[in-house]
């Protein structure tokens, strides 16, 4: 996947896709998140040029899901909220528990 993410660079969908992977195959070993920091980076990158795009926002908060990087995906809940509201039809599960399991990962969190 990095090749064609290196490859393309101008691909949206192949930076979606070579985030996905890396944050697939990251060593559960690595306690520095490096693949996960690394998807978070193309995430974040794309989300800022694509704030209406649901699925990077979905990406990034499982990306940063355990309790080291949970506070990274916190501004995504209020994006989500938007999201929802402009785009009734994406109304499902994901959207709407998103935000609880951010919040959740972290006693710390803003809310």
């Amino acid at each position: 996947m990095e090749a064609i993410y290196l490859k393309y660079p101008d691909d949206n969908e192949a930076a979606v896709l070579y985030a996905l992977a890396l944050n697939t195959t990251a060593d559960p070993a690595d306690q520095n998140f490096t693949n996960q920091r690394k998807a978070g980076s193309i995430l974040e990158s794309l989300f800022s040029d694509h704030p209406n795009h649901p699925g990077i926002a979905h990406y990034i908060i499982h990306n940063y899901d355990n309790p080291v990087l949970a506070s990274k995906a916190w501004p995504l809940p209020a994006s989500m909220r938007k999201l929802l509201r402009l785009l009734p039809m994406l109304n499902i599960c994901p959207l709407i528990f998103l935000p609880d399991w951010v919040y959740g990962m972290n006693p710390l969190s803003p809310v």
